[in-house]
């Protein structure tokens, strides 16, 4: 007969609980991802700085060195006048954000002044704005705002993060606006336009003093460089001359302002909307039947008129394939 065990010694079935079990409740650890300036853009503005570190040092160095004092009265304005206005401008690079850090609770923007936080709940909307030279994405937020430029590493990979957390609707903007270029920007494309023009005359110049030694293989050389050169510094002259100054997006047509005249673009006219090449600075450009206009980061907002022209160019083309059948 087999032996029943006693019923105080029935054993329990229940596996013991495991170590791996009491982690379950453990809180996972924040997803966390930073994105910093690009390498070249930091370079560039500590290159800045430094120089105007050096402009407004320049007058104490001469000052303690016994230099100053034998200088004439216009050049020690200019010294000063550019010293004072070097420590001016000094400070606005502190504000200039430099890191962003995102986890599951919000996004940080870090400058050399301050850093700020906004949880991703009190976030409203994202977008891009232009002046002073200074093109950047602005996350607004009932708390406040933080700013980052465009010269991010991962710029894209950032910007849906943001928009993950925009509440329902944000997204959707009124494309039906004017779209203004920032003067400032403008003023130093045109700037470096002007440069562009002067290297060609530098370049002609040469070119007539090499006719004179009398070198005919040297002349066809220069004067092949010459003509490439002034084709590509002329066209890239005319494209930032031609820029538009703003873009009115209407419902039956686009209006483009440019320093020289103004024309209204019916829709049909206008064959798409392409990223610019490396020769032009960046943006897009918009192609029409009638030539092409370029659109540079100095456009406020301008990835908003970018993807209102875009969308509606896809709106007419798929219109009008339902309108023609045969054709697919």
């Amino acid at each position: 007969m087999t032996q029943q065990p006693p019923a105080g010694s029935s054993q329990d079935s229940s596996p013991d609980p495991s170590p791996d079990s009491s982690q379950d409740s453990l809180p996972l650890p924040k997803r966390q991802q930073t994105y910093r300036l690009k390498m070249m853009a930091l370079v560039r503005i500590m290159a800045e700085v430094a120089a105007l570190v050096i402009v407004a040092i320049l007058p104490i160095v001469f000052l303690c060195l016994g230099k100053f004092q034998i200088l004439p009265l216009p050049w020690k304005i200019a010294f000063s006048v550019m010293a004072f206005g070097a420590l001016a401008i000094v400070p606005f690079y502190g504000f200039v954000t430099w890191k962003v850090r995102t986890d599951d609770d919000g996004i940080t923007a870090v400058t050399a002044f301050k850093r700020k936080t906004i949880a991703w709940m009190d976030v409203r909307a994202l977008v891009k704005r232009s002046n002073w030279n200074f093109p950047r994405y602005v996350v607004e937020a009932t708390s406040g705002e933080v700013s980052f430029p465009v010269l991010l590493e991962s710029l894209g990979e950032l910007l849906e993060r943001i928009k993950e957390h925009l509440p329902a609707g944000s997204a959707s903007f009124n494309p039906y606006r004017k779209f203004k270029q920032d003067a400032v920007l403008l003023s130093v494309h045109m700037a470096q336009a002007a440069a562009g023009v002067f290297f060609l005359a530098v370049l002609w110049f040469f070119y007539a003093a090499s006719l004179k030694k009398g070198n005919q293989a040297d002349s066809v050389i220069v004067l092949a460089f010459c003509i490439v050169a002034s084709a590509i510094l002329l066209w890239r002259t005319l494209m930032i001359l031609f820029m538009p100054l703003e873009v009115e997006v209407k419902l039956e047509f686009v209006v483009i302002r440019t320093c020289f005249f103004t024309v209204a673009l019916p829709w049909e006219k206008i064959v798409s909307v392409k990223p610019t090449i490396p020769l032009l600075p960046e943006g897009f450009l918009i192609k029409t039947t009638k030539g092409s206009y370029l659109i540079g980061n100095g456009m406020d907002r301008s990835d908003e008129l970018e993807q209102a022209l875009a969308e509606k160019l896809d709106q007419r083309r798929e219109g009008s394939q339902e309108g023609n059948p045969s054709k697919n």
